[in-house]
């Protein structure tokens, strides 16, 4: 009987794990990714105030036109110009929930 439990237990786990490992979503690294996207939109932003390097945490959603909604930022210096930059900009984002909340962190270099 403990033979069949333990047999039982190993393929219960062998199964969790196994289907636990195939669910698990990958990042995207292409040309369309979110990153890749927020990258582009804000190319060409420049700002005096910046010392070394700085990551602002910029919240947003996105509604049912894939467009972005900066939600708040950590900054209060690149606030309006985030916003400014980002609002009502679509986004290629198959993979986002609509008017969910997501937090993209972007690093600016001096």
């Amino acid at each position: 009987m403990k033979i069949r439990k333990s047999w039982l237990f190993s393929f219960v786990m062998a199964a969790f794990l196994t289907t636990t490992a195939f669910s698990a979503s990958t990042y995207d690294e292409g040309p369309n990714s979110v990153n890749k996207q927020f990258q582009k939109l804000l190319k060409g932003l420049k700002f005096e105030n910046i010392e070394n390097s700085q990551t602002v945490y910029v919240d947003f959603m996105i509604n049912e036109k894939s467009e972005i909604i900066v939600l708040s930022t950590n900054s209060k210096d690149m606030d309006n110009s985030l916003k400014s930059r980002l609002n009502y900009k679509t986004l290629e984002a198959e993979n986002l929930d609509l008017f969910t909340r997501y937090t993209v962190p972007i690093s600016f270099k001096k």
